[in-house]
């Protein structure tokens, strides 16, 4: 039997799907009998506007809208084609990014195209159809599998689709089950046991009421597993095979103009937020617990992906490093004969020592969790450091040469003007260190602090505008469904 695994837009073009990179091989090792294809669908989906639009809309736009999460362009893009319309919702859509200061010019061009994208694909899928086709969801990609997964359905209506993926974690995975019948399986949670359960269950005919977290349909009404018990440990989670993805860059028209990142997952959850959640972070999803890969892993990892796939650049995608491999992991990193540049984000307190250590190691890249140069405001956030431990990371890291990315977030409940106020006085003096990418307010995001516990600050509560500009369905559903609420 055959399992076609697709990464649907706005997967970013230069950095192959983390999700489908471990999926494949726990699929290979645990469902015998199964073979696993993969189709990066947002290759595909670039190089459709590249030639649709005479070269007008190019690898570059892509981009910018895939960075777009807050305001939810890449969905909005994909709706004439979830709906089966020409277009969706222009002007009132178009007034709202004109709102918020963003360009829609480029967006409601590519919605233009959406609708003949997909059924392109559902066509060229179904003249010879998998047994089940598996999508990933995260940030944007929901409207964009759901669209491919309703042509799917109704051009080879024998295909059995499953979706999971950040986007279905916790309530949100029941709420596209229920209201979008091209789903036939919605996982809910870590997905390295419970899609080869799946498909073992499929290949014999049995029943799925066991498979944790998974929501299925009986006498046409969802029925949801309990969740898991327990996490994956990272001993079950492979070393992840990007083939797929590097055989598509090759074969891809704009393959020439890409320079490729590797990424790597080396924890999952947050060390910190076990003890003190930061209050406006959602980033975990219901799980939280922090657990991470055996330190002789990694550099072999890491050493393996560079010299496959002739890879400098590594972005790792945890939510917090393991201070544990400063020791453990950075001296095998450095030993490594390759000039590597590797991502990872860490703590805002570390020491100019410990930072030396991942400079050593090649770790050049750093994202600290600098949210602002507010004492006042980090422990409203309960960020656990001052000030001075941020101004300090800006000055090590400018000092040992690293790239320190970082931010200013506001509106949170308790902040007063003097906050920023004072921080505006100290920018002045720190303008020999790394700026900051921007500002923002913060958004409330479901499995925050802020979120599940309305009395900290934010009493009412419903889904971002945006959201009922591109999903219909009852406002109720819509809740469930969403990542955001205002």
């Amino acid at each position: 039997m055959r399992l076609l695994l697709i990464a649907m837009p706005w997967q970013g073009l230069d950095t192959p799907s983390s999700a489908l990179g471990v999926l494949g091989p726990s699929v290979r090792e645990q469902a015998p009998g199964w073979s696993v294809d993969e189709l990066y669908g947002n290759f595909r989906w670039a190089e459709h506007l590249m030639c649709a639009s005479g070269g007008a809309i190019g690898v570059a736009d892509y981009g910018k809208v895939a960075v777009q999460v807050f305001q939810g362009v890449g969905d909005w893009v994909f709706a004439p084609a979830l709906y089966d319309v020409a277009s969706y919702r222009v002007d009132e859509y178009a007034q709202l990014l004109d709102a918020q200061g963003v360009d829609a010019e480029v967006p409601v061009e590519m919605q233009r195209h959406s609708r003949t994208f997909i059924r392109q694909l559902a066509a060229e899928i179904a003249a010879d159809p998998p047994d089940i086709v598996g999508f990933t969801s995260t940030f944007m990609q929901n409207v964009p599998s759901l669209a491919l997964a309703r042509e799917i359905k109704r051009v080879a209506p024998g295909v059995l689709t499953v979706i999971g993926g950040s986007n279905c974690d916790g309530p949100q995975g029941p709420a596209l089950h229920r209201n979008f019948d091209q789903l036939d399986f919605v996982i809910s949670g870590e997905g390295e046991r419970s899609l080869p359960a799946l498909l073992r269950c499929v290949a014999a005919g049995a029943s799925v009421a066991d498979i944790p977290g998974l929501s299925w349909r009986s006498d046409g009404m969802t029925v949801t597993n309990p969740p898991a018990e327990s996490s994956v440990p990272f001993g079950v989670v492979p070393a992840p095979d990007y083939d797929g993805y590097f055989q598509a860059l090759e074969n891809s028209s704009l393959g020439p103009g890409i320079r490729p990142m590797a990424v790597l997952e080396t924890s999952r959850g947050c060390w910190w937020g076990e003890v003190h959640q930061c209050t406006f972070c959602g980033l975990n999803g219901s799980n939280i617990n922090f657990r991470s890969k055996a330190p002789e892993r990694i550099a072999h990892e890491v050493r393996d992906l560079a010299s496959r796939h002739r890879v400098l650049d590594v972005v790792m995608v945890d939510n917090i490093l393991d201070m544990g491999y400063i020791d453990k992991v950075m001296p095998e990193l450095a030993a490594l004969d390759c000039d590597l540049r590797i991502h990872y984000e860490i703590k805002s307190n570390m020491t100019r020592e410990q930072l030396g250590r991942l400079r050593d190691a090649n770790v050049l890249f750093v994202q600290p969790g600098i949210e602002s140069l507010s004492s006042h405001v980090l422990r409203l956030m309960e960020k656990g450091v001052s000030s001075a431990h941020n101004v300090r990371m800006l000055r090590d890291g400018m000092d040992l040469g690293l790239s320190v990315t970082w931010n200013i977030l506001y509106g949170f409940p308790g902040e007063t003007d003097e906050d920023y106020q004072s921080l505006l006085r100290k920018m002045a003096s720190l303008e020999h260190l790394q700026p900051p990418t921007g500002a923002w307010r913060i958004a409330l995001e479901r499995f925050s602090p802020y979120f599940d516990d309305p009395s900290i600050g934010f009493m009412f509560r419903t889904p971002a505008r945006f959201y009922e500009l591109i999903y219909n369905v009852p406002k109720g559903e819509l809740y469930d469904l969403v990542v955001r609420v205002r």
